[in-house]
């Protein structure tokens, strides 16, 4: 007897083994087993398992152990991570080990009764009460449950606007998986954003709920995985990763925030949630529901084309109104004053007022620390990190100059090192920056900052929560933290600091992403009994993205990015996939890169546009040169295909690594 074990590696193809007689009856496929590779030891996933010898001419060596008998890897994940390496351009084995990490199998002993309780479990139960549907919910209930009934894969896209009611929709629908003895996936963009809905789930599903991200340390995952394998949880609460639970009879797979940029992973395998879970779905005759009040284009659009049900909130539940959104345009600001200042007159009358009537507000800029750059001047220098091609940014609560990408950091610098001129000047505004000029200028306001700086102690973020939640805390300022995951009745006031902070970078999605975030951040104005008003400070008043925000016109906004994307030719009317360079020797990684392009120029045969090659947006990151193209196709399979065929026929410089990424962010 013969195994196929495909092994924790970039390698394409897997490796046959012997199976030792005392495996014999024993090894089933999808466990994890040891076996010798390459003089040393390596663990991998049994995918196979024959009787025929192996066309190998060498000798075949033989299974060492199964490395955790009790588990075995269901057949529909195996299915999946296949699928995986093959849309994402990655070996089978680098997309297994993305779904079950093998340190998590590593550890010594039992899980049973071992591992510490996930610290969101600690979350409190939160009152918990069914209301009366409105019309729109219960025809989208409707819809949802008919397909579940006839255990009919459907992909359905809700589309509410913010306070709508997705989330009780969600339940009703995973209450209805249950009874049916089935099991739910409930997908997340961020974890520590959501206590109340965590609190929601464990009111409604108490003992069924498993909580699966990153964030939790290995025994922990270890202990929460055997709880989704062994069925004592059937509903799975977890970010990107949790689409990979071994949960077993899935009904359900509900992707809340479907937009999200958080659900494509960045490192090898660069899978997108969303895609892997519609994927899974399909493996499993189970439903999938998208939800947002901002959907990315690319899921509209497939629900305009029929491959989606589109199901609408359009309204709040209780018939309450959304938000008045008012432009301010800082341009005129500017000129009255002849300088820029963090609040216009409007947002500070409009503070004094959520203060004077005992309420509560969020502040929301899209940036953290308190200046995002330090020039020069005398000489335009500004000050950037030794290992990155970005400027340092100014924290006040360290006294430093900070790298956002590499850690790096120096003391505040007396003189200019270009022109040693003292005249160095903190430009552009930050989180720390806001919340410093609140308590400034409103020195009896009680505030919070919410931001990836303040929250990296434990349960930071929940101890804000519950202090803004008893309202203990007036105002809240953050970056797109405070812009979701946010159900507070007292919030009656939203003011976005500064608008254009993603507006105008390099990236086709910069429209969109602004469109998204002022919408989520200002629905969360307005959700308790008091109307709610919204205050968007802007240099950029008329551009489209920030109108349709204003009117929150998600219609409107897709009409007009979508005749952008059809003109320049970008998804979701094209599919793209980028190939990135990266080493210490730039000179070497863009030879290599050019050498590439030709490669592929030649093997194009008209089935994908080359659209040129270029330093990324951040060409240089831990003293590595980073260098992409970009490809461009009706179908990202006949894309992948090429450029994987080139790939293995090129002979690699040392140094220079090459990863490819399809439908990249």
């Amino acid at each position: 007897m013969f195994a196929q074990v495909v092994l924790d590696l970039p390698l394409i193809t897997p490796f046959h083994y012997k199976i030792p007689e005392f495996l014999q009856t024993e090894l089933q496929v999808g466990q994890w087993v040891e076996v010798p590779f390459n003089n040393r030891f390596c663990q991998g996933v049994v995918v196979g398992v024959q009787k025929e010898t192996p066309s190998f001419t060498g000798e075949i060596k033989g299974i060492k152990r199964v490395v955790h008998p009790d588990w075995c890897l269901p057949e529909d994940l195996l299915r999946l991570t296949e699928w995986i390496s093959r849309y994402y351009c990655c070996s089978w084995g680098e997309a297994l080990a993305a779904a079950v990490p093998s340190k998590i199998l590593a550890q010594k002993g039992t899980s049973r009764g071992t591992a510490r309780r996930a610290p969101t479990e600690k979350t409190e139960p939160s009152p918990f009460s069914f209301f009366d549907l409105t019309l729109d919910q219960k025809a989208s209930l409707e819809r949802i449950t008919s397909a579940l009934e006839q255990s009919k894969t459907e992909v359905f896209l809700l589309h509410g606007v913010t306070a709508s009611g997705k989330t009780e929709i969600y339940l009703r629908a995973i209450e209805r998986v249950l009874a049916m003895g089935k099991s739910a996936i409930f997908l997340v963009p961020e974890i520590v954003l959501t206590p109340q809905l965590i609190g929601l789930f464990r009111a409604k599903f108490q003992g069924k709920i498993a909580v699966s991200h990153s964030g939790l340390s290995d025994a922990q995952r270890k202990e929460e995985w055997r709880r989704i394998y062994d069925g004592s949880a059937s509903v799975v609460i977890g970010a990107r990763s949790a689409i990979f639970a071994p949960a077993k009879n899935l009904g359900i797979i509900i992707v809340d925030e479907e937009h999200e940029s958080t659900y494509k992973q960045g490192e090898t395998p660069r899978y997108h949630a969303r895609d892997a879970a519609i994927e899974r779905a399909r493996l499993n005759q189970a439903v999938v529901i998208l939800g947002s009040a901002t959907p990315s284009l690319e899921s509209y659009a497939k629900a305009k084309e029929g491959k989606y049900q589109l199901l609408s909130l359009p309204q709040r539940v209780e018939k309450k109104a959304l938000p008045g959104v008012l432009l301010v345009d800082m341009r005129e600001e500017v000129r009255h004053s002849r300088q820029f200042s963090v609040f216009s007159k409007t947002l500070k009358e409009a503070i004094d007022g959520v203060l004077s009537r005992g309420e509560q507000g969020i502040l929301f800029i899209n940036r953290r620390g308190f200046s995002p750059f330090v020039q020069c001047q005398a000489c335009g220098e500004v000050v950037g990190c030794r290992r990155c091609s970005v400027g340092l940014a100014f924290h006040t609560r360290q006294q430093k100059l900070i790298c956002h990408y590499c850690g790096y950091q120096i003391p505040p610098p007396a003189q200019c090192d270009r022109c040693r001129q003292p005249a160095l000047r903190y430009l552009g505004i930050g989180t720390e920056k806001v919340e410093s000029e609140l308590a400034r200028l409103f020195p009896t306001a009680r505030v919070a900052r919410l931001d990836s700086d303040s929250t990296r102690g434990r349960n930071v973020y929940e101890s804000v929560f519950h202090q803004f939640k008893k309202g203990e805390l007036d105002f809240l300022v953050g970056t797109q933290m405070v812009a979701k995951g946010f159900d507070f009745p007292g919030v009656t006031m939203v003011g976005v600091v500064l608008a254009d902070v993603t507006l105008h970078l390099t990236d086709f999605r910069s429209a969109e992403r602004t469109f998204s975030l002022l919408t989520q951040v200002a629905g969360r104005s307005g959700r308790g009994e008091k109307a709610g008003k919204v205050i968007i400070q802007t240099f950029s008043p008329d551009h489209y993205a920030i109108k349709r925000a204003q009117s929150q016109d998600y219609e409107g906004f897709y009409a007009e990015e979508f005749r952008h994307r059809q003109e320049t030719r970008f998804p979701p009317v094209v599919q793209l996939v980028e190939v990135l360079f990266k080493g210490k020797n730039e000179t070497r990684v863009v030879e290599t890169a050019k050498e590439i392009m030709a490669l592929l120029k030649e093997n194009s045969q008209g089935k994908f546009d080359l659209l040129g090659l270029s330093p990324c947006p951040v060409s240089r990151m831990h003293n590595q040169y980073y260098w992409h193209l970009l490809l461009r196709g009706e179908a990202v399979s006949q894309v992948s295909e090429r450029v994987q065929k080139v790939l293995k026929e090129y002979k690699q410089r040392r140094g220079v690594t090459i990863k490819i990424d399809v439908d990249p962010y």
